[in-house]
């Protein structure tokens, strides 16, 4: 894989180790298509959970936000942006959203 496009990997794996975890707590998650097409390519999953929803951006370079609504109103109840150099970095960016979600 192309050292700028790692993140996406890191992404990758924090879902895949983490998915029965998740399913059991009737969480579900999307992956968007890894978008390649501008400057900075970027890849985004959608989060969801009876009524709230959470979105993950992540940049090829390292940039991240995350954001969670609930569904019953448009008000983004969390909300963090971040760089992240590495996979750990990541992971606990994206448990940070988990133990408010």
């Amino acid at each position: 894989m192309n050292e700028e496009m790692i993140v996406f990997e890191w992404l990758k794996n924090w879902f895949v180790t983490n998915k029965n975890q998740l399913e059991q707590q009737n969480i579900s998650f999307t992956f968007s298509k890894i978008r390649t097409d501008v400057s900075k390519p970027s890849q985004v999953v959608d989060i969801e959970k009876h009524n709230s929803f959470a979105q993950i951006i992540l940049w090829n370079s390292g940039e991240c936000d995350i954001a969670f609504v609930e569904q019953s109103g448009e008000q983004i109840k969390y909300f963090e942006y971040q760089v992240v150099e590495s996979e750990m970095e990541l992971n606990a960016l994206i448990e940070s959203l988990f133990e408010i979600f």
